[in-house]
């Protein structure tokens, strides 16, 4: 396996509020026991859901944590372990929003499923997703015909594959939706400074809802950090004014109007959380606490699903996404 680190760093704000976790973002080295062929793989999930179907945090982690399982028990090449684990993905909201469409209600996912193996970042993107490279070879990956509108509007997976060498320092930037003036902002500082900074730089690039995730490599022993996000306001106790629609944050994730970096790192010889469970236990490892999703989305609104969006045709052999 790689001996990179790899830190990552939330932009997440809703509504006007910046929150220090983003729902939906998981980063993992190789379990104890893989399946052939994903021994090196290093695995990052960001998934973000639009719709009328609530989704709190819990509902989240127990998503990104199975697409991690599905990822990591399929062997063979790489790319048909990230095929497999998206098209899963894509079966259990197909699914999800074939049951519901009486109802009048849907929901379709946006994902960056990313793999690093060795030095080499293996993309695929679903939806209207954007991934940038800052810093050796700035690049910017997005192809809206390939990847398609996101997963759940047809049981065909649309994707749209990449691949780009990192290096020592480098920097890469995923989005669920690109916000006007990022793409300037990048452009404009094509070398990265500290993650904070580029953090504070693209937010102030814009005002309005943002989630992204920022990941940076550098030499070190393979371990996964997780920082926290220095946050200039407060964050609202009061569930009256918070853009979460089940429950206010818990007093561990209310804090002052500065919030000081801290790590967490995963040495890679710890056991993985995407190891098989059964999709109702709760992760035994998780890098967000169970907070509620917010109900607000940076994601451009999407027309819902007509009356019969999807053909009652069989589920694909490969084991979906049980509902939660």
């Amino acid at each position: 396996m790689s001996s990179f680190d790899l830190t990552l760093l939330s932009l997440y704000r809703i509504n006007g509020q910046e929150w220090p976790q983003l729902p939906g973002l998981l980063a993992l080295n190789p379990p104890k026991h893989p399946a052939r062929g994903r021994e090196q793989d290093r695995l990052i999930v960001y998934l973000t859901i639009v719709g009328n179907i609530p989704y709190s945090s819990a509902d989240y982690n127990r998503i990104v944590n199975q697409v991690a399982t599905n990822f990591y028990k399929t062997p063979g090449s790489l790319t048909f372990a990230l095929k497999s684990a998206v098209e899963n993905l894509n079966t259990f909201f197909s699914e999800r929003n074939l049951s519901t469409t009486g109802k009048g209600q849907y929901s379709i996912g946006a994902l960056v499923l990313a793999a690093l193996r060795g030095d080499v970042l293996y993309l695929v993107q679903c939806g209207p997703t954007h991934a940038f490279t800052i810093g050796h070879d700035p690049q910017h990956f997005h192809d809206s015909q390939l990847a398609g509108k996101g997963l759940g509007l047809s049981q065909t997976t649309r994707m749209y594959f990449a691949q780009t060498r990192l290096h020592p320092g480098d920097q890469v930037l995923f989005c669920a939706a690109l916000p006007p003036g990022w793409e300037k902002a990048i452009k404009d500082e094509p070398h990265p400074g500290s993650l904070e900074s580029t953090r504070r730089r693209l937010m102030a690039a814009n005002d309005g809802n943002i989630s992204a995730v920022l990941l940076q490599i550098s030499d070190g022993k393979g371990e996964i950090i997780l920082l926290k996000p220095v946050i200039s306001s407060p964050i609202s106790s009061d569930p009256n004014t918070s853009p979460l629609p089940a429950a206010a944050p818990s007093a561990s994730s209310s804090v002052s109007s500065s919030v000081s970096p801290s790590a967490s790192p995963l040495p890679p010889s710890a056991a993985s959380s995407a190891s098989p469970l059964p999709l109702s236990a709760a992760p035994s490892a998780s890098p967000l606490p169970p907070s509620a999703a917010p109900s607000a989305s940076p994601l451009p609104p999407s027309a819902a699903p007509s009356a019969s969006p999807l053909p009652p045709s069989a589920a694909p052999s490969a084991s979906p996404l049980p509902p939660s």
